[in-house]
């Protein structure tokens, strides 16, 4: 019965092999554009992620440079000392005494 059918129509084979190879190259195309297409999408996600956290970034340095110029002008070295005693219990080692004792024989 097939090769009646075949028989009957001898071109069909011309035909179909070549119809469903291109039906097969263009569902493949599409899954290729759609797959391209996603990549994309998440490119252009990762690219405004990255311009934002390079924009934060530059913030926070700037934010440093101001805060470190403000304790610039701030900052007192003649007092350092004296905080740190207070608050810290903070004792300079130029300020001990060093006594040497000698052994008692």
């Amino acid at each position: 019965m097939r090769l009646a059918a075949a028989s009957r129509w001898p071109q069909a084979k011309i035909v179909l092999g070549p119809a469903l190879g291109c039906v097969l190259l263009i569902a493949l195309c599409a899954a290729t554009g759609s797959h391209l297409w996603h990549l994309w999408e998440h490119q252009r996600e990762q690219y405004t992620h990255l311009a934002r956290l390079e924009l934060a970034l530059d913030e926070a340095k700037n934010q440093k440079q101001e805060r470190q110029a403000e304790l610039a002008r701030r900052f007192d070295p003649q007092q350092i000392q004296p905080q740190l005693r207070e608050r810290y219990g903070w004792v300079d080692p130029r300020d001990l005494i060093v006594r040497l004792k000698l052994p008692n024989h």
